[in-house]
C-alpha cells in the first residue's frame, strides 16, 4: 500500500551539520569615562563623559538546510530519516502505553519513507535564530548557536507499506499531529492531508 501525504510543517530548523557563514559585528567593549575637572580661574567644576564602544567584525556559523535546485531539503525518508524516525518513536511510545498493535518493533521495517531528501516548499521566509545552550561541562558554560529557521513549508512524503499494517500506520499518522521532530526537536505539523485516499 502506498500513502502519500502532504505536510505543512511549522517552525523547522536547519542543521545536519550543514553551515554557511556570515559576518557580524559582536560588541567587545561598552564603557563609559567619566571626567571631572575645575576651572581654576572661575572655580566651577566641569564634568564631562565619553561613551566607548568597541566592536569587532567576526565569522558567525549558521546552521542551515541542503539545497538541492533551488530549494531547502531535509532527509524525511529513508531508513535513518527524520520522519521514519519519528513514527519509530511513536511506535515505542504507543506500545509503552499498553497498545497491543504496536508489540512488534519490527513493524517499522516494513514501512519506507521516500524520497529520501524531501523539498520543502516555503510559505514564509527563512529567518535567523538563536538558541542558548548549557554545554555539559564543568562551569555548565553557555553558548549562543544560530540557526536558519523556516517558519512555515509544505512538503510531500510517500509512505508505503504492506496492507496488513494500514490500521497501525493510520494510528501513527495521527500521533504525528502532536509531536515535536526534525532537528531540535522544535518542528511541528501544523496540518496533513492524504492524497489520493
Amino acid at each position: 500500500m502506498e500513502k502519500h501525504i502532504a505536510l505543512t510543517l511549522k517552525d523547522i530548523f536547519g542543521g545536519d551539520g550543514i553551515v554557511r557563514y556570515i559576518e557580524a559585528k559582536e560588541e567587545k567593549l561598552s564603557r563609559t569615562k567619566s571626567n571631572s575637572k575645575t576651572r581654576a580661574d572661575i572655580g566651577v567644576k566641569i564634568e564631562t563623559s565619553i561613551n566607548e564602544i568597541t566592536t569587532e567584525l567576526v565569522k558567525r556559523e549558521i546552521n542551515t538546510f541542503r539545497i538541492e535546485n533551488g530549494k531547502p531539503v531535509l532527509r524525511l525518508g529513508g531508513a535513518h530519516g527524520k520522519l521514519w524516525g519519528t513514527l519509530k518513536a511513536i511506535r515505542t511510545s504507543l506500545y509503552t502505553l499498553g497498545n497491543p498493535s504496536f508489540r512488534s518493533a519490527r513493524m517499522m521495517d516494513m514501512i519506507q519513507v521516500t524520497p529520501i531528501w524531501v523539498a520543502l516548499e516555503l510559505l514564509a521566509e527563512i529567518q535567523v535564530q538563536q538558541l542558548p545552550q548549557i554545554l555539559n561541562s564543568p562551569g555548565h558554560p553557555m553558548v549562543i548557536t544560530y540557526y536558519d529557521v523556516i517558519p512555515l513549508a509544505k512538503c510531500v512524503a510517500t509512505l508505503t507499506y504492506p496492507d496488513a499494517i494500514d490500521n497501525q500506520v493510520a494510528q501513527l499518522l495521527e500521533q504525528l499531529k502532536f509531536t515535536s521532530f526534525l532537528n531540535k526537536r522544535r518542528a511541528s505539523v501544523e496540518s496533513m492531508d492524504i492524497i489520493g485516499d
